[in-house]
């Protein structure tokens, strides 16, 4: 090929990588043509790749199912670099800092790591409610205002309020939904989408919860 066009316009040799890193993303982790947002595609991502999952579906363990998905500052960057505005990339961590999708790892484990440089994802590592709330806590979400304290409500966000709100039966999770719809529907929209992907991920710590948001949602 002489040159390579999207929508018309030539792409520069960048451009080409980047849209190769964006559809390497989209196929590794699963996502479909609804997951849009920056937020959903590195979660769900960040699971495909550095997801390890010790206790196999069935099989009793005294340990917790999953370990923590840890990532540098240079994961970030890669992982993130096909869906990210130009020269936002080598920031991407602030990114997904700032809206609670992953963590400093730090704050999470008191390990003596370079400051601002290893992070954790922010994902339930259990199917219970004390765990779920947990999360919540962690990511500043409010569970009775839905809402997120200090900046606005990402998909994943919802995916997680609506998580905890599957464990509280089918009439708290109807409540929760219609209200989130009514102020979030395109948000709404993806985070079903995502819940549809985390459900199909063997062994993942949040597949059953996941799966009982699916079953809620088709029921309605």
């Amino acid at each position: 090929y002489d040159k390579i066009t999207k929508f018309g316009v030539e792409l520069t040799p960048k451009d080409i990588v980047k849209e190769a890193y964006a559809i390497a993303t989209r196929v590794i982790s699963g996502a479909t043509e609804t997951v849009r947002t920056p937020e959903a595609l590195f979660y769900l991502a960040s699971k495909a790749m550095y997801g390890k999952y010790s206790t196999p579906k069935g099989q009793l363990s005294l340990e917790n199912r999953a370990q923590l998905i840890i990532l540098s500052s240079q994961d970030i960057i890669i992982l993130s670099y096909g869906f990210l505005r130009e020269g936002a990339e080598k920031n991407g961590y602030k990114i997904f800092l700032n809206s609670k999708i992953v963590k400093p790892l730090e704050e999470t484990s008191g390990a003596k790591v370079a400051r601002q440089k290893t992070f954790t994802l922010l994902e339930p590592l259990e199917s219970s409610l004390e765990a779920v709330k947990k999360l919540l806590g962690e990511k500043g979400l409010n569970p009775i205002k839905l809402e997120a304290k200090g900046r606005q409500l990402n998909s994943i966000d919802i995916l997680h309020l609506l998580e905890y709100y599957a464990l509280q039966g089918r009439g708290e999770f109807s409540i929760a939904y219609r209200d989130l719809y009514g102020k979030y529907p395109q948000s709404v929209r993806e985070a079903i989408e995502v819940a549809k992907i985390i459900k199909d991920m063997e062994m993942d710590p949040e597949k059953d919860l996941a799966e009982r948001v699916i079953e809620y949602i088709k029921e309605r």
